[in-house]
């Protein structure tokens, strides 16, 4: 939600509306903060139930299952862009010109979308594009970043069983990515906190860590109100404030607990991927609209601008919850893959097994 926040008042609605861009609300609408957080948690997420359980065979699962768990979902919202663009809908041009923000993204002409374009671009082009080609989905940058990531943290997990010091040595990897200003660092860094959290050490509960704790997201904020409001949004500040927060609120017992119980965050939780490739058709297509005829209709005061970005904000809340049919889709098509791939590599076991037990009995 917080970079759907970032894109439409920060920097859709930004440069017409200066005092959208403030101290006070820079903190919680970080989009490159935001980015860090979502790599931090990745990496946690993907190594977490090995660490826990030591079955290789879980990190495999999820292996197999991340590509497409990025792929299918990708194209279907870039499905969405194409639709806006060869049906004429697509009004970002105008609206883009009426916020003075021509610059902000390079998206793929109309003469040039296709098909095979689309499904190119979602199975293979989003995760090498370079952002100076437009694209269907600029704000898939991230993408690249998130496989290889993933993809990183998946071979460390594998390969670290017989390296002696791990916290130590995932902690240098972490360190070597920070300072050379790759988002990489944050993965590894949520490789450390699932290591922390499959020892336990997580559950334990004092008034010195809960401070800590309070500290920690204080910090975290301030840091990210003085890279917002200074424009210092660089890979190492952004990942700076993603840690700190993201370590902050884990050992934050209390806070964890409420935000475990509270159904709006359960659903936010729940919708967060859609949310993100869903914010670009919406901007496209209805916030250009609403945009376009507000002007034309002599709506431009800082609160018809302020209706349109909460009216943009609820659209995309409702159309990623439109989305989980994709979701469960995504899901049924990786459970066959990887009871698929399951069966071929159990099979030659299998074999052995069966040779085994007829030579005993014979």
């Amino acid at each position: 939600m917080s970079v759907i926040m970032f894109h439409v008042f920060w920097e859709a609605l930004g440069v017409v509306e200066p005092n959208f861009r403030n101290s006070w609300t820079a903190p919680f609408i970080n989009g490159s903060a935001d980015v860090a957080i979502f790599f931090v948690l990745s990496g946690d997420v993907i190594v977490y139930k090995y660490l826990a359980t030591g079955n290789s065979t879980i990190v495999q699962s999820i292996a197999l299952r991340r590509y497409l768990r990025l792929s299918l979902p990708i194209f279907v919202s870039s499905m969405m862009i194409f639709v806006l663009l060869k049906s004429g809908l697509y009004s970002w041009d105008s609206a883009s010109a009426l916020l003075h923000r021509e610059n902000w993204f390079r998206i793929t002409s109309a003469d040039k979308a296709t098909l095979a374009t689309v499904f190119t671009y979602s199975f293979a082009d989003v995760y090498w594009w370079t952002p100076t080609e437009p694209q269907y989905m600029p704000f898939l940058w991230t993408m690249q970043t998130e496989l290889f990531g993933s993809a990183a943290v998946i071979l460390y997990a594998l390969a670290q069983r017989p390296i002696a010091f791990k916290k130590t040595c995932c902690a240098a990897i972490a360190v070597c990515l920070y300072v050379v200003g790759s988002y990489l660092a944050a993965f590894f860094v949520g490789v450390l906190i699932a290591q922390a959290r499959s020892e336990g050490r997580l559950k334990r509960h004092s008034t010195r860590r809960f401070l800590g704790s309070i500290g920690l997201i204080v910090v975290g904020m301030l840091f990210s109100e003085w890279a917002m409001c200074g424009d210092h949004r660089g890979t190492r500040w952004s990942t700076t404030v993603g840690v700190l927060v993201v370590t902050g609120i884990i050992n934050n017992r209390p806070l964890c607990a409420v935000l475990a119980r509270s159904r709006v965050s359960r659903f936010l939780g729940h919708i967060a991927f859609p949310l993100y490739l869903v914010q670009l058709p919406m901007i496209l297509g209805p916030m250009s609209w609403m945009v376009i005829w507000a002007a034309q209709h002599g709506f431009e005061t800082s609160a018809d601008h302020l209706g349109i970005a909460v009216a943009t904000i609820t659209l995309c809340v409702l159309c990623a919850w439109g989305f989980s049919p994709v979701e469960r889709g995504t899901a049924v098509i990786n459970r066959f893959i990887v009871a698929a791939v399951g069966s071929v590599i159990d099979a030659p076991r299998s074999r052995r097994h069966r040779s085994l037990r007829q030579a005993e009995t014979g």
